[in-house]
């Protein structure tokens, strides 16, 4: 892994740049983690995103085992963080020549979402 750096103050922990080769980083793809509430493997959206090393709830895994997607204390509430993209909606993957057998994943977003705003 590469050297980390503080989590913009979200999170108590560090952040870095996720790749799995040197190229990767800066490539739109279509990657697998594991998605682990409920745990299923899932191919999602990657542009650029880091892996967290913070104490929290971990919600998703790159391939290579470091934190992709995390729900974690701050302040007097709750913050999520995440490495992949949920959000992607269909046009994302039009656009970059991509395709994700298994599908959008805002429906992982939303068991993160819910966690959020969960009491």
């Amino acid at each position: 892994m590469n050297d980390t750096v503080p989590a913009l103050d979200l999170l108590d922990g560090e952040v870095d740049a996720f790749t799995r080769t040197p190229r990767d980083h800066t490539t739109d793809q279509v990657i697998p983690v594991t998605w682990l509430l409920p745990s299923q493997q899932r191919r999602v959206y990657f542009q650029e995103g880091p892996y967290f090393e913070a104490r929290g709830t971990v919600y998703a895994r790159y391939s290579d085992g470091s934190v992709a997607t995390l729900l974690a204390d701050f302040g007097r509430g709750k913050v999520a963080v995440s490495g992949i993209h949920l959000e992607a909606e269909a046009d994302w993957y039009t656009a970059n020549d991509l395709t994700d057998a298994d599908g959008p994943d805002a429906d992982l977003g939303v068991i993160l979402i819910r966690a959020l705003l969960a009491k």
